[in-house]
């Protein structure tokens, strides 16, 4: 399995670069877009800017989860000034929000998915989540989100885009979600269409990340969840009452020789 992984990891960058030109996930005959056309309606708070509000004052804490090629990176400590826009700390410093490695294709108003082409780095950052502003009971839906992943294949690598939705359920720490309307290009440079889906179940929040959880999945992914299926699959919340989320997903099925990796956000 290590050779499949270290020649196919780097095109995931590919997927992530679909949502930076607003580019449709494929399909024959030019398939919809899988991003919201409309942001959906955020909670307000005054203490959380928008990231793109360049008349905030001062600064503000940031978190992100990475991937560097298959190392999974949390950090809460990573600030932005809001003026300029730009990052301070670890592997984003010195970037800029405002810069092409910053996209939405979730319309989040406290996330972003980043992606480092040269060092393959990627994954999602955003507003970290205040002390105390953490829910401690209900449930919260993430129902506009967004996918971009590489699952490669023994014998087909696809690059795709989809739709990400999640459900966090605060009083037992318990998240589950699903990536699907996963559609985009084969490995011929073919279209494909609803390839199947990805379904996490019983993740775990631990503060503001999570992680975890059991991997099956539908259609071409149907024979992820043996005992030979791995998965770092991971995030953290971000805003007002972790109003959105975003992270990584890296799942290995070593048996099948199925490897994929993508960022995602939600909200």
């Amino acid at each position: 399995m290590n050779t499949l992984i270290l020649r196919h990891v780097p095109i995931v960058l590919s997927a992530l670069a679909l949502a930076a030109c607003g580019a449709a996930p494929g399909g024959g005959g030019g398939g919809n877009s899988t991003e919201p056309t409309d942001p959906p309606d955020e909670i307000v708070d005054g203490a959380y800017a928008n990231l793109n509000d360049r008349s905030a004052s001062g600064s503000a804490g940031m978190a992100y989860v990475l991937l560097e090629g298959q190392t999974r990176h949390n950090n809460d400590a990573v600030s932005i000034v809001y003026s300029s826009g730009a990052i301070s700390g670890d592997l984003l410093n010195g970037t800029d929000v405002d810069d092409a490695i910053y996209t939405n294709p979730a319309n989040g108003e406290f996330s972003r998915i980043v992606r480092i082409t040269g060092d393959n780095v990627f994954g999602a950052v955003g507003l970290d989540v205040r002390a105390g502003d953490l829910p401690t009971a209900g449930v919260t839906n993430y129902n506009e989100g967004w996918v971009g992943m590489t699952a490669a294949f023994e014998t087909d690598t696809l690059v795709l885009t989809g739709n990400a939705e999640f459900t966090a359920t605060w009083g037992t720490n318990d998240i589950d979600g699903r990536f699907f309307n996963l559609s985009g290009r084969n490995s011929g440079g073919g279209s494909v269409t609803n390839v199947g889906t990805i379904i996490l179940t019983n993740g775990t929040i631990s503060g503001d990340n999570f992680s975890g959880g059991t991997v099956s999945g539908t259609g071409q992914f149907a024979r992820l969840g043996g005992s030979g299926t791995t998965s770092q699959t991971g995030g953290t919340f971000f805003g007002p009452q972790a109003d959105e989320l975003g992270g990584v997903v890296l799942i290995n099925d070593t048996p099948d020789d199925i490897l994929i990796v993508g960022a995602f956000q939600a909200d």
